[in-house]
């Protein structure tokens, strides 16, 4: 994302889900960002982390499963890539 091409989405998510927390947030990223990504995820609204996503750009070549990821965290579900969650926990996906 402009200007910098580095992580300003995810800071605009952040500040998002500050400001409204029941607002359903979809990170749609180049590369992986743990540290963020971890805040975001640990930002609560009244209900915990409802409504989050973050897919990777190079991964989402299906339209119908980012149609399904976009419904799941609309609807208040969560959408993660799965190179996403191993980054997480410190694995190599396939």
């Amino acid at each position: 994302m402009p200007p910098t091409h580095t992580d300003e989405g995810l800071r605009a998510a952040l500040a998002l889900r500050e400001s409204q927390p029941e607002r359903p947030v979809l990170v749609f990223s180049q590369y992986v960002e743990t540290r963020l990504l971890a805040e975001l995820l640990g930002r609560n609204g009244p209900r915990g982390a409802v409504g989050v996503g973050y897919l990777l750009k190079d991964r989402v070549g299906n339209v119908a499963e980012f149609i399904d990821a976009l419904s799941r965290v609309a609807a208040g579900g969560t959408a993660l890539d799965p190179e996403v969650i191993a980054e997480l926990i410190g694995e190599s996906v396939p």
